[in-house]
Formats: structure tokens, C-alpha cells, sequence
């Protein structure tokens, strides 16, 4: 919609517009420290610059204004081959007869589906043998509860395949790609609350990749994934980079004054 700053319509203008789209981040109230998405920075290794920084674009074209200043236009809401749900940034560029320009712009987020998986684990860091607790929660894309939703998830252990090698500049750094076996599949539902819970057994010490996965009433296929890790005194396999940091998990997000933290040392030495 186009008008002239006395309120008349701007007819027959040039409109340009363009769609892209980047990452939306579904983030309810109340539900701190829940993955809702199948994406962690963390082990993005290999994708290049910022995963949410990079806009793809989605569709682009031209156009003119009709007598009432009004041009319409419509693209597919298409995001079967993202990861995550996205937020489509609409603008609009208006030229009238003086090749005096404006622009505008709105965000519009597409969701992967009419639901959401969200799993928090009780205890980050447990040990090898033990049972390891993780809430689950379904919510529409409004945050409200998603109830009754039968969920499969699947636990796999995570190793990592190191090899150093020379860069452009002929430096050596070190490129890690992950290897993910599936040690536990595990069937779960939420209940009328939209809420439940699941429980595993980590055989080994190691990083553990957790992905729940569901299907909504249109077949969408919703996922989100969530790490755990377990400690023992045997050698475990660990990621690698090249900045010389060692990663600290901590067992919880949170802690209240007078708690004890457990925080994993993510090494791969053994005890000895």
C-alpha cells in the first residue's frame, strides 16, 4: 500500500520486493533451559560463517501499483528442506514518477509445523550406568500445550573422527566430523498438559545426542534434539577444535545458593 503524503493513493509506481528468510528462534515464556530445535551452535562445526547470521533468499520480483496505490503478491510458505522453522523478512520497495524511493519491511515466521518438541534433561552430566532423566513438553506454536502427542526418541552416542591437516596458509588445525551410533530408541508421549518425560541408561562415557521426533496432523515432520553427557574413568571421545579451549558442561542451567555444581571436564585422558 502506497500513498502520497497528503493521502491521495500513489498509482503506477515501481514496486520491488524480495522474500528471505534466517532462523527463528521459538523461545516460550516458562520454558528456560528447553531445546525446541534440532540446531547447537556448539557442534555446527563445518557450516561456515553463522549459521543465524546467513539470509537465504526465497523468492524476488516487480511490479506496479494499482489506481487505489495497492500491489499484491504471494510466494509458497516452503521450509521442508530447513532445519528449523525460519522467519521470513518481507520488503517492499516503492519508486513514484520522481524516482523517489521507500522501503519497508515485516517479519513473518514459518513454522516447521502446528506443534513443537521441547526436552530439557534433569542433569546434564550423569555417569555411565546410571539412569539419566529428560523432560518433555509439546506446545503449539503460540506456546499453549500441545497435548497428547505420542514421541519417538532416539539416543546416540557421539565420537569424533580427528585428523589434522594443512590449511591455505600451510598451517596445521585439526578437523573433527562427527559419528553418531544409535544405542536406545525410546517411545514417549506428553499428556493432556502437553508435558512427560523419558529416562536412559548411558552405556559408556561420552557425549550423548538425543533427538525426538513426531509427526503432526498434516504430516510434518517435527524434531528437536537436546546433548547429555556421561562420565566414566575410561577413555572417551571428545570434540577437537582449534582455539585450545577445553569445554565445561555444567549438570544444570541454574543453581541456587548453597548447591553443588558437578561440572564434566570434556577430556579425552582416562583416569590414569
Amino acid at each position: 500500500s502506497a500513498d502520497l503524503f497528503f493521502g491521495a493513493p500513489l498509482a503506477d509506481a515501481d514496486v520491488h520486493w524480495k522474500v528471505t528468510a534466517q532462523p527463528y528462534n521459538f523461545a516460550p515464556d516458562g520454558y528456560s533451559g528447553y531445546s525446541f530445535s534440532d540446531y547447537h551452535p556448539y557442534f555446527e562445526f563445518d557450516r561456515g560463517p553463522s549459521f543465524e547470521s546467513q539470509e537465504f533468499l526465497r523468492g524476488e520480483g516487480v511490479g506496479k501499483t494499482d489506481a487505489q496505490g495497492r500491489f499484491a503478491f504471494s510466494l509458497p510458505a516452503d521450509i521442508s528442506r530447513d532445519p528449523i522453522s525460519q522467519t521470513y523478512i518481507v520488503e517492499a520497495t516503492v519508486t513514484d514518477q520522481n524516482i523517489q524511493s521507500v522501503a519497508t519491511f515485516i517479519g513473518v515466521p514459518v513454522h516447521k509445523g502446528d506443534f513443537y518438541i521441547g526436552m530439557r534433561p534433569r542433569d546434564y552430566v550423569s555417569l555411565a550406568g546410571s539412569t539419566s532423566a529428560v523432560d518433555l513438553v509439546t506446545l503449539d506454536p503460540e506456546g499453549a500445550p500441545a497435548p497428547g502427542v505420542p514421541v519417538q526418541v532416539s539416543a546416540y552416542l557421539r565420537t569424533w573422527r580427528t585428523v589434522r591437516e594443512l590449511d591455505a596458509d600451510g598451517e596445521q588445525r585439526y578437523r573433527s566430523e562427527p559419528d553418531d551410533t544409535l544405542v536406545q530408541t525410546i517411545n514417549a508421549s506428553t499428556g493432556g498438559d502437553g508435558a512427560g518425560s523419558f529416562s536412559f541408561v548411558p552405556p559408556r562415557g561420552g557425549a550423548y545426542y538425543l533427538v525426538a521426533q513426531a509427526t503432526d496432523s498434516m504430516g510434518n515432520e517435527i524434531k528437536s534434539s537436546v546433548f547429555t553427557w556421561a562420565s566414566s574413568p575410561e577413555y572417551a571421545s571428545w570434540f577437537i577444535g582449534n582455539d585450545d579451549l577445553i569445554q565445561l558442561v555444567a549438570d544444570k542451567d541454574e543453581y541456587r545458593p548453597g548447591d553443588t555444581a558437578k561440572i564434566l571436564v570434556a577430556t579425552p585422558f582416562t583416569d590414569s
